[in-house]
């Protein structure tokens, strides 16, 4: 704003009385009242390092100062910046920072061998643990003559089907949990908000006994009910009940107030209102977690299994095993088989005996089977049980409310985590 004035004519004289005058002059006087206008701009964005901010100052009448602020790097959290004018107006910019998790996951391409538990397959042997070579099909003893009856004996060839842990989880129960991500965030005051000023009177807030009210410091008391007059300031006590101010011309700067004492008055010097940052108000992260989203998870419960053929099921049908009796057995020459021939006489005794197959010679050959009597001919390669052996490569980072870094329990998966910042 320009103000344009005449400076006064003035006239001069010497001790003789001679006298000169002086020319009128005009002046223009420039008044700024205008704040400066503060921008901010952030760059270097999406890192972990924190964002770099650049602050310029645009004034058109006084100019900016030179020692206004340029920005700054690594910054990690929302700030507001101030630039002022060469004649002390002040103008304001304010930069928010969002710190947002992510993570990427690699995956496990192949298991570590196993140095001695579960084995893939067993070696080939010829044991007695693997049972008798023939038997007949379904067969016992108890259950009738040498074309046996079907019944039941140990050792399941299959087993019932029916829904069962052991088979793995078909579904989960659908409930709200941490791992379906966040629905709704608490609301608070906050930084991540924003901010704002507010107006307070950091002394006591005081009416004055013509109605005015003021922000005063903290009290003075003054006694023997007389008056603040020692301050200058006076202040008289009217009655035994208050106390009120004698310089009402002065009333901004000063003001008298009833003392909780007898006969005494509170006199305090007036200073004035200030203002101060404060945080808005609004749903964030920073404020804790309202509700999760209902998803199906593990968290939740089982709802149901699959079905598979398992133990707990029952069994549906069952091996020829070695409680079912012997199908066929070595062929030798027994008293069972009878006699081929006699001793002459009748108490000749037994010159030989038949030949024919019978327990008492012994079984004529064991099954090959693959068991853990055998011992192992194939380590395990399970990637759940063994740990990872080969991981494949990080994909790329993801946006996510929270991440937890680590190896998955059962090896398949690594995640990592970090925060950048926007």
């Amino acid at each position: 704003t320009t103000v344009t004035g005449t400076i006064a004519t003035y006239t001069i004289k010497d001790v003789a009385g001679n006298s000169t005058s002086c020319a009128s002059r005009t002046a223009n006087v420039y008044v700024d009242k205008t704040a400066p206008t503060c921008t901010v701009t952030k760059s270097n964005t999406g890192t972990v390092n924190g964002l770099t901010t650049t602050v310029t100052c645009s004034d058109g009448n006084s100019g900016c100062k030179t020692t206004n602020t340029t920005g700054e790097a690594n910054l990690k959290t929302s700030k507001t910046y101030k630039v002022y004018d060469n004649v002390g107006n002040e103008g304001s910019c304010n930069v928010v920072v969002v710190a947002q998790s992510q993570k990427r996951t690699k995956t496990c391409s192949s298991g570590k061998r196993c140095s001695s538990a579960s084995c893939e397959t067993y070696k080939q042997c010829v044991n007695s643990a693997c049972g008798v070579a023939s038997y007949k099909s379904c067969a016992n003893e108890a259950c009738g003559v040498a074309a046996y009856n079907t019944c039941a004996a140990a050792g399941c060839a299959a087993y019932n089907s029916c829904a069962n842990s052991a088979c793995g989880v078909a579904s989960y129960n659908s409930c709200a949990n941490s791992a379906c991500g966040v629905a709704a965030y608490n609301t608070c005051a906050n930084s991540a908000c924003g901010t704002s000023s507010e107006t307070y009177c950091s002394g006591e807030e005081i009416t004055l006994s013509n109605g005015t009210t003021g922000c005063y410091e903290d009290h003075t008391v003054m006694g023997n009910g007389a008056s603040c007059t020692s301050k200058g300031w006076g202040c008289t006590r009217g009655t035994t009940t208050h106390c009120y101010n004698g310089n009402i011309s002065a009333i901004t700067q000063r003001g008298c107030k009833p003392s909780s004492s007898p006969n005494h008055c509170d006199c305090r010097t007036h200073i004035g209102y200030s203002t101060r940052t404060v945080n808005k108000t609004c749903a964030t992260a920073a404020c804790g977690v309202a509700a999760y989203n209902t998803c199906a998870t593990a968290a939740c419960g089982v709802a149901s299994y699959n079905t598979c053929a398992t133990a707990a099921c029952g069994c549906a049908a069952y091996n020829a095993g070695s409680a079912c009796g012997v199908a066929a057995y070595n062929t030798c020459a027994n008293a069972a088989c009878g006699c081929a021939e006699y001793n002459t006489g009748s108490v000749c005794g037994v010159a030989s005996y038949k030949t024919c197959a019978t327990a008492a010679c012994g079984v004529e050959s064991y099954k090959s089977c693959r068991t853990s009597a055998c011992g192992c001919e194939t380590y395990s390669r399970d990637i759940g049980k063994c740990g990872c052996e080969t991981w494949g490569n990080f994909g790329s980072w993801s946006n996510v409310n929270s991440c937890s870094a680590g190896e998955s329990s059962n090896h398949s998966t690594t995640t990592e985590c970090r925060v950048v910042y926007n």
